[in-house]
């Protein structure tokens, strides 16, 4: 994606962050599940990153069972709202900081577990993400996914081309259709190996994979 289709993307956030942040989550239970699976790979000895944390929630539900997160998104407003709820709460081992997913300057190997959740399938690049990922991550380090797989849902499929015109006029954010299958090919062609997966089956299908950097 270009300089100017990123800044395109970092705007739709920002026109829509303050939105987001006072939305419900869609399937809150799946939600929490997906947390408390996340727990299980995590201790207060490690180095986080998250990629595309959104308004900071799940760093902050994260935060007392880690180190340290360094927690990313495109959006400066989404940023500024992280760290808002930061302060409110008290929280002292985040810092947030505002990143291209793709390109996050830091330097490699420094991370223990870097965690993408509901993201891969909005990045601009998603093979350089996941590439990211693994420089990021020290040995043995863990890459945390959970996706929307747009493509194994037949109606969601039939809006692909309608979504293109919304996103094109800055209605919606670009959107990739993968499948399950699509989306764990490209994450072990990085250099990956599965330690546990599973599929939430309400639509769309959401694929959290936990993956370890050989």
């Amino acid at each position: 994606m270009s300089n100017s289709n990123l800044e395109k993307s970092a705007k739709f956030w920002d026109k829509n962050a303050r939105k987001y942040a006072n939305s419900k989550i869609s399937d809150q239970a799946e939600y929490e599940n997906g947390i408390a699976v996340t727990k299980q790979y995590l201790n207060t000895d490690q180095k986080v990153l998250e990629l595309g944390c959104g308004t900071g929630s799940t760093a902050l539900e994260l935060a007392p069972e880690v180190g340290h997160i360094t927690a990313t998104d495109i959006s400066p407003e989404m940023i500024a709202i992280g760290n808002e709820r930061k302060e409110k709460q008290g929280v002292s081992n985040i810092d947030f900081s505002v990143q291209v997913a793709s390109k996050p300057q830091f330097e490699n190997e420094q991370f223990d577990v870097v965690l993408a959740l509901n993201l891969l399938h909005l990045v601009d690049d998603l093979d350089k993400t996941i590439t990211q990922a693994h420089q990021l991550l020290k040995p043995g380090g863990l890459f945390i996914s959970k996706t929307p797989c747009l493509k194994e849902s037949f109606l969601l499929s039939l809006l692909k081309y309608p979504l293109i015109v919304a996103e094109w006029v800055n209605l919606a954010p670009k959107a990739l259709f993968l499948s399950i299958d699509q989306l764990e090919q490209r994450i072990l062609s990085a250099g990956f190996e599965v330690v546990h997966a599973y599929t939430n089956e309400n639509s769309p299908k959401r694929r959290y994979i936990v993956v370890k950097k050989i």
